[in-house]
């Protein structure tokens, strides 16, 4: 019941296939409950807009609505409740005509309560624009002209190009200037139409070919290669690469040795500025030219146990670094004194254990070592507690890892190692993350997500995320 509906303004009934309206339903309302009176009732908004599926159901609403209130008829339209009025009712593809009863067009201005109007759909037309180029190829670059035909004098047109070139309009002329490289430019054409006209759209293609010293092109791949060094290797990420690719370069020095220096040069004999990304990784970025790669590797002279206070733990190590580094920061302990045991797996409490020393948790005191521990990591989300004396894996430890760092924005790419489709599901962020910020550096070309992490494995990890973490 719509009875003394004072701000009721549209009611929307055109999606009702069968209508029935009860008596007095939009009449005025005298009920005193509501502070009416028979003198002074609450009035039905005699202008309220009501829209009805069809001439049926009109009908239906005129009886009972008398002189009161506006019916529209959408006759096959939809109304959009964020809308209204005439507005509200629309019918893709097509424009619409308001009439009275008898098929008379009637203005919206002239709309009075206690009439119906009916929706008169026209299908718009679609216009059939077309853009052309002028030259529609090119040798060595320059200035294109574009035409636009078939365009209706109503409506928007807007002419664009892809590869961020920009075309500029004057007096109705569509130009565009192209750089001398061998690319292949699109260029569009949008029409946005009226209430006569559907958007409408076309393209075209501009060929250009570079004119120049046959060595250069855009599109030309130049070849990266290494010299054969003596007591180490290296191995780079791609063989070929364009101008401005990035190049990563793996360097593993034989046991006993070290990376000494890194090379890196163009075909004209100039050094090429080199990044190291982390233990053994570094990249560049790729000039217009092959590049030859050439490292230096020298003897590490001591390779006796360190003083680190293990015995198992040789200076020469690729670890050694990281265990000084884990045992002087308090994180991690031997499993004696004098042994740290690197090739022995770590669990999953023992690592939840590692992080809260680092947070500056008090570790000490619970029913067992890793209690509270435990009761951190899951405070903080790092980890849901579980299997605490279980084998942590690699893909294990980075995401507890990455939960600690607050679970940033992974950017880093797997692509590069063969076994990127074994990370599981929920760490393939974690692993994005380590890998592009150097704290997982694989070996030979793999991940290893799934197996054990050794201690020596954590400790060179857990070294790498709290410097970069600084």
């Amino acid at each position: 019941m719509f009875m003394g509906c004072t701000g009721l303004n549209w009611l929307d009934l055109s999606a009702v296939d069968t209508l029935t309206v009860g008596s007095d339903c939009f009449g005025d309302d005298t009920n005193s409950t509501y502070g009416a009176s028979t003198e002074n009732p609450n009035k039905f908004n005699e202008n309220c807009v009501i829209y009805a599926k069809d001439a049926t159901a009109a009908q239906v609403l005129r009886t009972n609505l008398g002189t009161k209130g506006i019916v529209l008829v959408v006759n096959g339209g939809t109304v959009d409740s964020s809308k209204t009025g005439l507005a509200a009712v629309s019918k893709a593809g097509y424009r619409v005509t308001w009439t009275s009863s008898n098929g008379t067009p009637f203005p919206a201005t002239a709309f009075e309560a206690g009439n119906t109007y009916y929706a008169k759909w026209t299908e718009k037309t679609t216009p059939a624009i077309a853009i052309k180029a002028t030259p529609d190829t090119l040798t060595g670059g320059g200035s294109v002209e574009l035409t636009v035909s078939g365009v209706p004098t109503e409506g928007q047109l807007a002419v664009t190009c892809d590869n961020d070139i920009t075309v500029t309009e004057k007096d109705g002329k569509y130009t565009a200037a192209l750089p001398n490289e061998t690319k292949d430019y699109t260029f569009k054409a949008d029409y946005t139409g009226t209430d006569l006209y559907n958007n409408a759209s076309d393209t075209c293609v501009v060929s250009v070919t570079y004119k120049g010293s046959s060595h250069h092109s855009s599109s030309t791949s130049n070849t990266v290669s290494a010299s054969t060094a003596s007591n180490g290797k290296v191995s780079l990420d791609k063989s070929t690469a364009k101008k401005g690719d990035t190049v990563t370069v793996t360097v593993t020095p034989n046991a006993g040795y070290q990376l000494d220096k890194l090379t890196i040069t163009d075909a004209k004999g100039k050094t090429v500025d080199v990044t190291k990304k982390s233990d053994g990784k570094y990249t560049f970025t790729m000039p217009d030219s092959k590049v030859t790669i050439t490292p230096t590797f020298s003897k590490i002279e001591d390779v006796k146990p360190s003083k680190n206070g293990f015995d198992d733990v040789a200076s020469s190590d690729w670890f050694a670094d990281a265990v000084k580094y884990v045992a002087d920061k308090g994180l991690m302990n031997g499993t004696d004194d004098n042994q740290f045991s690197p090739n022995a797996s770590t669990t999953r409490g023992m690592l939840m254990t590692v992080l809260a020393r680092y947070a500056g948790e008090d570790t000490t005191g619970g029913a067992t070592w890793y209690e509270k521990s435990m009761e951190w990591a899951k405070a903080k989300g790092v980890s849901d507690g579980t299997n605490p004396n279980a084998n942590i894996t690699r893909e294990q430890l980075v995401t507890m890892l990455y939960r600690y760092a607050g679970s940033p924005k992974a950017d880093g790419k797997l692509d590069s190692f063969s076994d990127a489709a074994s990370v599981s599901t929920y760490a393939a962020d974690a692993m994005q993350w380590a890998v592009a910020n150097g704290i997982v550096n694989g070996s030979n070309g793999k991940l290893n997500p799934q197996d054990n992490a050794t201690r020596a494995e954590v400790a060179a990890i857990l070294m790498r995320f709290c410097e970069m973490s600084k």
